[in-house]
């Protein structure tokens, strides 16, 4: 598993949150830890204080910046789960969840 490099804070003075592009919010209401793929029990030193601290820095972007361009050093982009080795999504999610890209 690769690490997570601590980064330094995503400050960009040209984002403006507005009403029709809200910020991103993350929900924890679906997570769950018996997956030992998504979440190992062999993670570096510093794993978890350097993801959420990745969390909140993006939790201040919109989300037409987060979806709209994909960005190599945050590394978001789609999936088509039908290559994946879970082509059906995430199986404890609601439908919409489940195949969200």
């Amino acid at each position: 598993m690769a690490k997570i490099k601590k980064s330094k804070p995503v400050i960009n003075p040209q984002i403006v949150k507005t009403e029709s592009d809200p910020t991103i919010r993350f929900s924890f209401k679906f997570f769950s830890n018996d997956d030992a793929e998504l979440c190992p029990r062999d993670v570096g030193d510093n794993y978890t204080h350097a993801l959420m601290e990745r969390l909140r820095d993006l939790s201040s972007w919109p989300v037409k910046r987060f979806t709209g361009v994909q960005d190599k050093t945050i590394r978001n982009h789609q999936h088509d789960w039908g290559k994946t080795a879970r082509p059906n999504g995430f199986q404890h999610l609601n439908d919409t969840g489940r195949h969200k890209s």
